[in-house]
């Protein structure tokens, strides 16, 4: 089953000094299938995860105008896919997605790019 997962990477970024101050976070939507597991050279599974896209979590005050060049500014480019452990993913509180039946990956990735679910 195709699940979501937002995984918090502001510490991935390099956030201007004059922008640090209004931005809350900066998180990593990912798809991933939990069917699928992975062992990585160690015993521990891990899921793959596929990036959806990223959302940008701005303070309380940050007037409308800032807050779309900043969503611009950091919040156009998706990271790599990456594998992250199973147990360190389920207690993200990952979100059952329900696309389109009959969807490839390819295809799952490409619909919930553009449908927003988190």
């Amino acid at each position: 089953m195709f699940k979501a997962v937002e995984v918090d990477e502001t510490s991935c970024y390099r956030i201007d000094e004059a922008d640090r101050p209004l931005i809350e976070s900066i998180r990593q939507v990912y798809l991933f299938d939990d069917a699928e597991v992975t062992n990585l050279c160690e015993l521990e599974p891990s899921y793959r995860l596929e990036p959806l896209y990223v959302n940008v979590y701005l303070r309380d005050g940050v007037d409308d105008l800032m807050a779309e060049d900043l969503h611009e500014k950091y919040g156009q480019e998706p990271s790599e896919g990456t594998y992250l452990h199973v147990w360190r993913v389920n207690g993200m509180s990952p979100i059952e997605l329900h696309p389109p039946e009959g969807f490839e990956l390819d295809e799952v990735l490409e619909y919930f790019r553009g449908n927003h679910v988190l």
